[in-house]
């Protein structure tokens, strides 16, 4: 299960939409408990930690209890914080993640690319995919420009090596099943998770920018999951290899980059939260049982 990121007005490290739905009483919270409703939503932000536990997702709804409301807004007033996008503290943090997710794109792009001559069948799909990859570099590109930040691309470069070099060495063999598990999911659901936890904490000019991105994300993310559920009982050992495989190297890139996205407002456990979320809830799309994705998420805390 998916949930789309809207941003609150007022707090600025907490994603969720601020327009209260109506009270009802549901079993969810015990006899005579009221709650509000957010259709559709997800929620993240390090501010919601207190009360977490008290949150529920009922059929595609975010429900909060009534009474814990006020608790809710100050516990997260309380958490905002406040960063300097002008100081080189925060500027030289950014060359690097900046320079990541133009890399991301253009590697993204050139996969789906790829994919194209892969899938003749869906060549105009995924031509179109990758057209949308290379406009969102030109976006970061321009969000580096805004806070004239020189992207680190050397380093963006080694920071995808990995990945780059599983992608290619799967698409060399046709394993389709593989280089979709890399691209559409690993790294689409990486890209989500990141964006989501950037948003609230972005300049007002990445902020759009990364906004319009995340929504594009989710429909390379479909593509993905669409094809690996259609053809899921010849693949399924194939994703559970390429998993086993893959998994490991983003607990590998989040410990990299966790000192700099802290700098930019993003926590590693929100990000490694956002991330499960987004993996496990495609993965569950394709076909795999709730077990079976457990014990797939389990190869990530090898390199933990």
């Amino acid at each position: 299960m998916r949930y789309q990121a809207a941003l609150h007005p007022e707090f600025s490290n907490l994603i969720l939409a601020f327009n209260l739905g109506q009270t009802h009483e549901d079993s969810i919270g015990g006899s005579g408990t009221q709650w509000l409703l957010w259709t559709g939503l997800k929620i993240s932000g390090t501010g919601l930690a207190p009360i977490r536990s008290r949150l529920r997702y009922d059929n595609g709804s975010l429900a909060i209890p009534v009474n814990v409301l006020g608790e809710f807004a100050m516990t997260t007033a309380a958490a905002t914080t406040v960063l300097d996008y002008a100081s080189d503290h925060y500027k030289d943090a950014y060359s690097r993640i900046n320079a990541i997710v133009i890399e991301g794109e253009r590697e993204a792009h050139d996969n789906y690319m790829q994919l194209a001559g892969l899938l003749p069948q869906h060549q105009d799909e995924l031509v179109r995919l990758a057209k949308m990859e290379a406009r969102h570099k030109k976006g970061f590109e321009a969000c580096g420009r805004n806070l004239s930040v020189t992207p680190d691309m050397d380093f963006a470069k080694a920071f995808f090596a990995q990945l780059h070099g599983n992608f290619q060495t799967a698409a060399a063999a046709g394993q389709i099943a593989t280089c979709l598990l890399i691209q559409a999911l690993i790294i689409e659901c990486f890209a989500i998770a990141a964006y989501n936890i950037y948003i609230p904490m972005a300049d007002p000019f990445a902020r759009k920018i990364t906004e319009g991105v995340v929504k594009d994300e989710y429909t390379h993310l479909n593509f993905g999951e669409v094809w690996l559920k259609e053809n899921f009982s010849s693949v399924k050992a194939e994703l559970e290899q390429a998993n086993r495989d893959n998994l490991p190297i983003v607990w590998k890139m989040l410990n990299a980059v966790e000192a700099d996205a802290k700098v930019l407002g993003m926590e590693k456990d929100a990000l490694v939260e956002d991330f499960m979320i987004q993996y496990s809830g495609a993965l569950e799309n394709i076909g795999f049982t709730t077990r079976e994705i457990m014990k797939m998420s389990v190869y990530g805390l090898t390199a933990a």
